[in-house]
């Protein structure tokens, strides 16, 4: 045979098996999300890949050995069409086969696969699904053992749970937020770093604990139970809080929580002999609780205030159903936030930082590109610098831990209030490095 047409004919190999690959991939990837969208789409479509969802794992299966199948007839092809050829461009063309097939193994596998919209992926499935389900009923024999096995380990690595419905997949949807941070997956417009971060924060929630967002012990506003009206009401509109916890003796026995549009009804005010009367049940929660569980704990009842208790049972701090959307959506201002309060780190023109002592100590990693360990027992800044003095900085205090330098802005006695930091200098650091060698 004419060794053109051979080359003809793994040159249509190679197209054949990257539209039929891309085109299982696609199918392999449905999810009740995207079935949906594709309703306004092709609502026909979308109908008759519902059906396939149940076998998936044979779809994927299936555009694997399809990949392994082209590629064995790719390589046959142009084996056949470069036989002819001298020894120089047979092994021209030994290269070409190799380097051809690991774009298509790679290539098509990990970068077109992620590319493509579903507008494209639509009207892919649309022109081969025919084609799709008559190869993936020929590999039925193969494919079929090969997803029960899949199967079978991802129910044993998830506690052995079915799958009743078909969700979309979180780990699909963080995918689909990255690659549309770029627009990479075919859309007009990129998502907004502020919906992303939103996003993610979503996701976070249960690997976030309680005490890493909590209003912690010494910044918690109180009443004594033996308080007056007057000065109860006094105390919220100086705090500007909402929701006051009603104390005896230490804020670590907590009676209540005093809410104060009870303070507005003045003929239940009459009537109430104390505090304690007017005071709202407390919620206790340990610090180490997640905060998609609290989440869900306030969502199904009325009460979004939680008193955080340490692992003494002494009151570590407080939460509230806004600390835990903050986490989602940022920082949120209301009539009585003090602005300076709300930003944590002010970028000054020397290129240093005033943070907040309470900043978490990821965050100041992420700020200064440095590496503070976070196995510690600190949480805080404010707890880093206590922790390498051993006692609490004082206000105006210069620190150098080797890692960064902190200048104390403001602080008092129990803690610190203010910072402004910068990493060490390359000075700094050789510097420390001979001293560590002339010791």
């Amino acid at each position: 045979m004419d060794p053109n047409l051979w080359l003809v004919l793994a040159g249509a190999t190679f197209l054949l098996t990257a539209w039929l690959f891309v085109a299982s991939l696609e199918l392999a990837k449905m999810s009740g999300g995207r079935l949906r969208k594709l309703e306004d789409i092709n609502e026909g479509l979308a109908e008759s890949l519902g059906r396939h969802l149940p076998v998936r794992d044979e779809w994927r299966f299936a555009g694997r050995l399809l990949v392994i199948i082209g590629l064995v007839a790719f390589h046959f092809f142009l084996d056949q069409g470069s036989n002819n050829s001298d020894g120089q461009l047979h092994d021209l063309w030994a290269f070409i086969r190799q380097l051809l097939a690991l774009v298509i193994g790679y290539g098509l596998c990990e970068m077109v696969s992620q590319k493509l919209s579903l507008i494209w992926s639509a009207r892919l499935l649309s022109h081969y699904l025919p084609c799709l389900q008559f190869c993936a009923w020929l590999l039925a024999p193969l494919t079929i053992p090969m997803a029960a096995a899949a199967k079978h380990t991802r129910e044993k690595q998830q506690g052995d749970k079915e799958n009743d419905s078909v969700p979309t997949a979180e780990d699909e949807i963080l995918s689909l937020v990255e690659a549309a941070r770029s627009g990479d997956d075919g859309s007009d417009e990129a998502i907004q770093e502020d919906e992303r971060r939103m996003i993610l924060g979503a996701f976070a929630l249960d690997q976030t604990f309680v005490h890493e967002i909590m209003t912690p012990r010494v910044d918690v506003n109180g009443v004594e139970e033996n308080c007056s009206i007057a000065d109860v009401r006094k105390a919220i509109v100086s705090s500007g809080h909402s929701r006051l916890p009603l104390y005896r003796n230490s804020i670590d026995h907590v009676l209540g929580i005093i809410y104060a549009k009870d303070l507005l009804d003045e003929e239940r005010l009459k009537r109430v002999k104390s505090l304690r009367d007017l005071a709202h049940p407390p919620v206790f929660i340990p610090e180490t609780k997640n905060i998609g569980d609290l989440l869900e704990e306030f969502r199904q009842s009325t009460n979004h205030f939680a008193i955080v208790l340490d692992e003494y049972g002494g009151t570590a701090g407080i939460v509230t159903f806004e600390d835990i959307l903050e986490e989602i959506v940022g920082d949120i201002q209301d009539e009585y936030d003090d602005e300076e309060e709300l930003l944590e780190v002010q970028a000054q023109p020397d290129g240093n930082f005033v943070v907040d002592g309470r900043i978490p100590i990821w965050e100041i990693n992420e700020l200064l590109d440095i590496d503070i360990s976070e196995e510690e027992d600190y949480d805080t800044l404010g707890g880093y610098l206590s922790t390498h003095l051993g006692r609490i900085p004082k206000q105006g205090e210069d620190i150098d831990t080797g890692i960064l330098n902190a200048h104390i802005v403001e602080a008092n006695p129990r803690r610190v209030v203010k910072v402004k930091i910068s990493p060490v200098t390359a000075s700094q650091k050789d510097q420390q490095d001979e001293q560590n060698a002339g010791r």
